[in-house]
């Protein structure tokens, strides 16, 4: 979740909150957006932008629509020309429909005593950047939703997204080193059984492919570097590497270990 608006936990805001918040706030900041619309309704573009902004920050933040400027300061009266669909639902449905890429978590919160009026919660993208369906990028700071054009900062937020993906693809290893000790313990220790033949064969070969999968998935291109760690000695996909499935599991999760401090370095 964003940080929480003028101290109010997001499952306990409420619209009396939010007006004491705008009342008190002298601008906008890296954490919050007002939009209003004008002599033009407030389309999709600017959804999209806003939800994008926030969700290739660091800690995401909240677009308070129907809220502008006034001689008071800012006040959430509510947009003048709302869509015919129900504020929420529409605001949710641009963006499901495509509107940025990767979707990220958010929330929209409409209040029945202004239905023109919505607050909507976006958390950051776990793997940045976010694009839109226009193919631009930007950027909350702090005020202000701006394009991304620098080279250097497209770059950093590559860099962002793929370290987050790295981190991932090692986090899904570890629950598959989990698993292996686990099977180890079952099939061959508690109670002892042979540790070869048609069931040992079937655990390690399955263990094997969810690997794969994960690499696949999450890496792709990493499979064969990983197949280097775990075929040595013997040749992959015949019976000689199955004659002892305990000491199998046990060079191949060492392995696997070997290769998640590779991917992680």
């Amino acid at each position: 979740m964003p940080p929480d608006l003028g101290g109010i936990p997001w499952a306990r805001l409420s619209l009396a909150d939010i007006d004491s918040f705008l009342a008190a706030e002298p601008e906008e900041t890296l954490y919050w957006e007002a939009k209003a619309d004008g002599r033009e309704p407030l389309g999709s573009h600017a959804i999209a932008k806003a939800v994008c902004g926030f969700a290739n920050s660091e800690r995401g933040g909240y677009v308070i629509l129907g809220a502008k400027r006034s001689d008071r300061g800012f006040v959430m009266s509510g947009l003048t020309r709302p869509p015919a669909n129900e504020l929420g639902a529409w605001v949710d449905q641009v963006v499901r429909s495509g509107a940025v890429r990767p979707l990220p978590w958010f929330e929209p919160r409409t209040f029945t005593a202004r239905p023109g009026a919505v607050i909507v919660a976006i958390d950051p993208v776990e793997q940045p950047p976010c694009v839109t369906s226009g193919g631009a990028v930007y950027e909350r700071t702090s005020g202000r939703t701006v394009p991304v054009a620098e080279p250097s900062e497209l770059a950093r937020l590559f860099a962002k997204g793929r370290a987050a993906r790295i981190r991932g693809v090692i986090e899904g290893l570890d629950g598959l080193i989990e698993e292996a000790n686990a099977a180890r313990r079952a099939l061959f220790e508690d109670p002892p059984r042979p540790s070869s033949g048609p069931e040992a064969d079937q655990l390690l070969n399955e263990w094997l492919q969810k690997v794969l999968d994960v690499l696949d998935r999450e890496l792709p291109g990493r499979r064969a570097g990983f197949l280097a760690h775990v075929t040595t000695l013997v040749t992959y996909g015949g019976p000689p590497w199955r004659s002892n499935a305990v000491a199998w599991l046990d060079a191949r999760v060492g392995r696997l270990v070997s290769f998640q401090q590779e991917l992680a370095s």
